[in-house]
């Protein structure tokens, strides 16, 4: 299996046992007790769907190395072209979904998921800026999601990838409120989920845990 394929595989199961124990699964989704996981959907943002009890969805991109660019050939730029696409086109199939409402800052998140392979311009640089981005003021301006010189050179890359995958999908330039209310919805989160991994070893602890909670409830009712 390719080991991005193999990453997007152990996010989903990291997930799904997070679900059975009834958890919330931070920091990939976005906030409430999971009830939902979906794997290679028909949305823009394919990889992971998840989904919450309070109606909370988080659309996810599982990259087990990224590197940041400015190129638009890059991966970087494939995530955010899908970015982009997930807000700016029509669900491909008839029938509406819960999710396929139109997305809050409040409510959803456009995530990528990644390790800590990535660059630290991706892992802390851009999720540090896209953090400051949903937390702006109504009226204040994008720019004030960047404080320091890296922070504001991957703010103005960001914001040009966006710009240029916005006018291909739409045929239209995104107005300044376009890009902050996209980029508001995103977020970059680290999950080391490999082999022997912290992750990994605390999804085994959780199934372990569960198991046994079984195991001693069944007994109980058997005996009882």
């Amino acid at each position: 299996m390719h080991l991005g394929s193999e990453y997007q595989v152990r996010v989903a199961a990291w997930l799904a046992v997070e679900m059975l124990a009834g958890r919330q699964g931070q920091p990939c989704a976005p906030g409430g007790t999971i009830q939902l996981l979906r794997g290679e959907t028909q949305e823009s943002v394919d990889d992971l769907l998840v989904g919450t009890v309070e109606e909370k969805y988080g659309f996810i991109q599982a990259k087990r190395k990224i590197k940041f660019s400015d190129k638009l050939n890059s991966d970087f730029a494939s995530v955010i072209d899908q970015t982009v696409r997930q807000v700016t086109l029509k669900a491909p199939y008839g029938a509406p979904r819960p999710w396929s409402r139109e997305l809050s800052s409040e409510t959803d998140r456009l995530m990528l998921v990644t390790s800590s392979l990535s660059s630290d311009k991706i892992r802390v640089v851009l999720r540090d800026v896209l953090k400051r981005a949903r937390s702006l003021a109504p009226g204040q301006p994008l720019s004030d999601a960047a404080v320091t010189e890296s922070e504001q050179s991957v703010l103005k890359i960001t914001t040009s990838t966006v710009r240029s995958f916005w006018k291909s999908a739409t045929e239209k330039d995104a107005t300044e409120k376009e890009v902050q209310s996209l980029l508001a919805l995103m977020s970059v989160e680290v999950l080391d989920i490999e082999e022997g991994q912290l992750a990994e070893r605390e999804a085994k602890r959780t199934l372990a845990s569960m198991i046994i909670v079984s195991f001693r409830q069944g007994c109980v009712t058997r005996f009882s």
